[in-house]
């Protein structure tokens, strides 16, 4: 019979892989801390922590060849548990540690290429930061304070403080009871409820945010910003899209240079801009700071209490021929005012005291009609 020379070679080539391939390992290792410990761990890797009523740290790591098993250190110190796993080869395809802990605990995680996912309910103090992985965590009641630099980050209904960053991905955060930091640089950012002030940035998404109860700060370099009602100033901006604010209760400025702006419910100030389309603003002064809204190239449409104090002073620019063009535009208002047709300058004007004046509101807009209504 004659011997196939190539089957010989597989059989050969299967015998010297199985030597020549590293052994990996399943290590695990139990610690009786009980609940008010606290966690760090630094390694390489996914890490997955799952809380729990027992009073145990249990760690499992996974995927660790047998030439790196002397690089993993795990010791107790009193109430705190350390996890070490840094390979001097650079070892670190398909590693992961599942960890166990008591649900009352503070957790320090870090971890040099991997995904970081905290399941459960977790009182205590939360840090994670991650080189290349998604953040994922559950509720926690205490401040939590995540990084990635190349991923998303996801997190519940947080009972603290919240500091959410990435380089690269998206941001979702349930609600927060305390102060709320949040930043990407390409992502869009998606907030609940906040307690207290909040400030969120991207430079390539949209940002949603709930209602906040405290000053607000958000801006985008790219997408549409959209808050609910504010309780304290709010300070929105984007270079590219709309605007939207449902409520505040102090001064608002709000500007956009490709988008129109919506500003519901302001009880306060206004300084609202934009390069290329309309405002609509339902204003309530509070007798303290003037007001202005600007368009280069839309509508303004304001919107005042009957009773309100305020004097108003409305503008609209007329470029092109000035015989034919300014028959297209028009301040109409629902209060009672002067205005006039200025010839040289090529203008539109207005001025209404209402209910004997009060701050100004100043309303100027090119080629655009102005409306001022009663609410």
């Amino acid at each position: 019979m004659k011997k196939n020379p190539w089957l010989f070679l597989a059989v050969a080539i299967l015998i010297a892989a199985v030597f020549i391939s590293p052994a990996y390992s399943q290590t695990s290792k139990s610690f009786n801390v009980g609940a008010g410990g606290s966690l760090v761990v630094v390694v390489v890797g996914d890490v997955n922590l799952r809380t729990s009523s027992a009073g145990q740290v249990t760690v499992e790591a996974l995927g660790i060849s047998q030439q790196d098993l002397a690089d993993l250190s795990m010791t107790q110190t009193g109430s705190t548990v350390r996890v070490d796993f840094r390979p001097n080869n650079g070892h670190s395809h398909n590693i992961r540690f599942n960890i166990s802990l008591p649900d009352h605990f503070d957790v320090d995680l870090k971890t040099a290429g991997g995904d970081i996912v905290v399941t459960g309910n977790l009182t205590g103090k939360i840090t994670g930061q991650t080189a290349g992985g998604d953040v994922k965590v559950g509720d926690v009641d205490g401040t939590t304070n995540l990084k990635t630099a190349g991923g998303d980050i996801i997190a519940g209904k947080v009972g603290g403080d919240v500091t959410l960053k990435t380089a690269g991905g998206d941001i979702r955060l349930d609600s927060a009871e305390g102060r709320v930091d949040v930043g990407t640089s390409g992502g869009d950012i998606i907030v609940g409820d906040v307690g207290k002030s909040l400030t969120a940035s991207t430079s390539g998404g949209d940002i949603r945010i709930n209602n906040i109860n405290g000053d607000a700060t958000a801006s985008t370099s790219g997408g549409d910003v959209h808050v609910g009602k504010v309780t304290g100033t709010a300070k929105l901006s984007t270079a590219g899209g709309d605007i939207e604010c449902l409520g505040a209760t102090g001064d608002v400025k709000a500007s956009t240079a490709g988008g129109d702006l919506v500003l519901n419910g302001i009880s306060g100030s206004i300084e609202a801009s934009t390069a290329g389309g309309d405002i609509r603003a339902e204003l309530n002064p509070d007798g303290k700071a003037n007001s202005t809204l600007t368009t280069a190239g839309g509508e303004l449409e304001l919107y005042l209490p009957a009773g309100a104090h305020a004097r108003v002073e409305a503008v609209i620019e007329i470029e092109g021929r000035w015989s034919t063009n300014h028959e297209e535009y028009q301040i109409v208002s629902d209060f009672k005012g002067e205005q006039m047709m200025d010839d040289q300058a090529k203008e539109i004007r207005a001025v209404y005291d209402i209910n004997g004046g009060g701050p100004v509101i100043k309303m100027k807009t090119t080629n655009g009609n102005i409306f001022i209504r009663k609410k």
